[in-house]
């Protein structure tokens, strides 16, 4: 029964000391703000706008935005990311374009090193030709000491 009185006072109380929360004279307001923030985390390799290493930049909203990213001798662009997902296949060469700023952003490139002119792996050429190449060079050898011996006289 203490139950029943207590939520029967709890809506009283209610309903006596909160009538203005629906009264038609309530404004909602909101602040929409003129600029956003892009956090820029640039990996070792490279450069964002000149920007290594992480930064803020602030944008204009709805301005357009152009990144150019620019790996470092010897690099090349492994990702990059906008809010976590990969839109790395949206560059177009070395740039990013993001034609309006709607809201703040975090944006990740990585880099990868490569090295130029570097061997190939994997030889593709099979083992019958490099059985052939010893064999024919065994072959050479033997001959070339029979001619050694011949000429210096000595036999055997």
């Amino acid at each position: 029964m203490k139950k029943y009185i207590s939520a029967l006072l709890l809506t009283v109380f209610v309903f006596i000391l909160t009538p203005n929360a629906f009264a038609d004279t309530t404004t909602l307001t909101t602040s929409v703000p003129t600029k956003h923030s892009i956090s820029l985390f640039v990996g070792n390799g490279g450069s964002v706008n000149g920007i290594r290493g992480n930064s803020v930049i602030w944008v204009d909203r709805h301005s357009k935005l152009i990144l150019e990213i620019r790996p470092d001798s010897g690099c090349v662009i492994k990702s990059v990311t906008l809010n976590g997902a990969d839109i790395t296949a949206q560059l177009s060469g070395n740039t990013l374009v993001m034609e309006s700023v709607e809201k703040d952003a975090v944006i990740s490139v990585s880099f990868q090193y490569v090295l130029v002119n570097s061997p190939k792996t994997g030889d593709d050429t099979g083992l019958f030709f490099w059985a052939a190449v010893f064999a024919v060079s065994g072959v050479m050898l033997r001959i070339i000491r029979r001619k050694i011996r011949l000429r210096w006289g000595r036999k055997k």
